[in-house]
């Protein structure tokens, strides 16, 4: 009874241990994914500033 539990507790262990693995490395591509996300919008939005016209206002 006590090796079963053992074993079952080492199982959970390495299961756990190996979703944080996961985790680890993939927080790399998920940062950069969103950083690649952010200077895509940043763009988006400096590119749309640049077809604002400026009218100026003439007093006769």
């Amino acid at each position: 009874m006590g090796l079963k539990k053992s074993q079952s507790i080492f199982e959970y262990a390495v299961l756990f241990i190996a979703v944080v693995a996961a985790f680890m490395l993939m927080n790399k591509y998920v940062f950069r994914s969103i950083n690649a996300r952010l200077k895509q919008i940043q763009e988006e939005v400096s590119q749309s500033n640049a077809y604002e016209v400026e009218y100026e206002v003439v007093n006769d």
